[in-house]
């Protein structure tokens, strides 16, 4: 689930990359999250069939992706045919925004509900364990004669337990990091969103570098970088917002000369 969610940001941050430098590399992780993504959402399908109400709260979620991807075609064809303006204006309406926390919610809703049926079936499985216990504790006192035989099952009840109390922690482990990995991509994408709004309103192509340069600090930590420019003439590149230590990349240089 945060995988498929995570391709849906990742392509629209290859089409906002595409509005805002009009150029088809930037495209490239939309187009690779256009690929990948009905895999994912096979897998998905797969995991929830033996739950009776997730395949439909995830059809939803299907919905609304197939939404927020025909909605970025659009926008990558108001861009390619109409210009800068035309796309913005798309974006500006705030329709993709919400389709994203849309699917954000009900894709947190799935995980809570996987996560509360995880706590049921491990209270169901001690409730399960200790009546297993009392049961062979009571055959004990009944009949001495067969003293051995069930010490030998509560000995092996008790592995059981101790083995399914461990998966079950481990299980809880799991969880829980995959929550917090929840709560940090919900971290990046808020700033994502910020970054995104204040893009929307920026009046220059100037401000739009500023706000880059300071974002990219928050998204990608302990990393440096550059974004460049090519001259009209496409004969030189100039840098227009960097992030990060300073480093000895030139300001300006031909690009000829650039190893990307």
């Amino acid at each position: 689930l945060d995988g498929l969610l995570g391709d849906v940001i990742d392509a629209q941050n290859g089409v906002r990359g595409y509005i805002i430098a009009g150029r088809d590399e930037f495209l490239e992780p939309y187009l690779n999250s256009t690929h990948s993504i009905n895999g994912n959402m096979q897998q998905i399908q797969a995991l929830l069939a033996g739950n009776a109400s997730q395949p439909e709260r995830f059809a939803a979620v299907e919905k609304q992706i197939e939404e927020q991807f025909e909605q970025m075609k659009r926008t990558i064809e108001a861009r390619r045919e109409q210009g800068f303006e035309a796309a913005a204006k798309l974006v500006q309406s705030g329709d993709g925004k919400l389709k994203t926390d849309a699917i954000r919610r009900n894709i947190s809703k799935i995980i809570v509900f996987e996560r509360g049926r995880r706590v049921e079936w491990g209270a169901q499985t001690a409730e399960k364990e200790r009546r297993i216990v009392y049961t062979l504790a009571l055959m004990a006192v009944i009949d001495l004669l067969v003293f051995g035989v069930v010490f030998y099952s509560v000995l092996q009840a008790w592995r059981a337990r101790n083995a399914a109390q461990l998966q079950t922690d481990e299980d809880n482990t799991t969880l829980q990091a995959g929550l917090d990995d929840l709560f940090q991509r919900n971290c990046e994408m808020e700033a994502q969103r910020q970054m995104t709004d204040m893009l929307q309103a920026a009046v220059s192509l100037k401000e739009s570098y500023a706000l880059v340069a300071k974002f990219m600090g928050r998204l990608m930590p302990g990393t440096q970088g550059k974004v460049y420019l090519q001259h009209h003439s496409r004969n030189m590149l100039e840098v227009m917002a960097s992030w990060g230590e300073p480093s000895a990349c030139a300001e300006i240089f031909e690009p000829l000369a650039c190893w990307a």
